[in-house]
């Protein structure tokens, strides 16, 4: 990328000190999710409401960033699978993150929910039905109307 961003900018040569900064502020930015989690209250008691559930988790962020976060919501002890991005050489848009939680979870049906076309290639690429997140605010009701109606009374989770 260096080289490609070279032939554009006579900047090039700050890239390095970009990615620091981009480093710093990513870290700050996740140490104040840790503080005040960005969960919404429907989605972290839709999670804690799941026991009958395998749910996993799959993101490219590190561990060290995203456990807190899952912990200050209350949320961390609900996944059966957690994926971070240093578990896979591929990331999204490749399938080995997906394909790894799935092992995890050990589930006949694995459903996914995402928010990036990327997530949602790598989630049909590993064979798993990928459901669009448009908006958090509305993830809970999104999960209800997508797994309950089909699962409660259909035997198999």
């Amino acid at each position: 990328m260096h080289e490609a961003l070279a032939g554009l900018t006579r900047m090039a040569h700050k890239i390095p000190d970009l990615e620091q900064q981009y480093t710093v502020s990513k870290e700050r930015s996740f140490a104040r999710m840790a503080s005040n989690p960005p969960v919404y209250p429907e989605t972290a008691a839709l999670l804690q409401s799941l026991p009958e559930y395998k749910i996993g988790l799959v993101t490219s962020a590190s561990r060290s960033i995203v456990e807190p976060v899952l912990e200050a919501a209350g949320i961390l002890r609900v996944f059966q699978a957690l994926v971070f991005g240093g578990d896979v050489a591929r990331h999204k848009p490749a399938p080995d993150a997906y394909l790894l939680a799935g092992r995890r979870l050990g589930a006949n049906r694995i459903v996914v929910f995402e928010d990036t076309d990327a997530g949602i290639e790598s989630a049909n690429a590993a064979g798993f039905d990928a459901v669009r997140v448009t908006d958090c605010r509305t993830l809970a009701a999104l999960v209800r109307g997508t797994l309950r109606p089909r699962e409660l009374g259909a035997g198999e989770k």
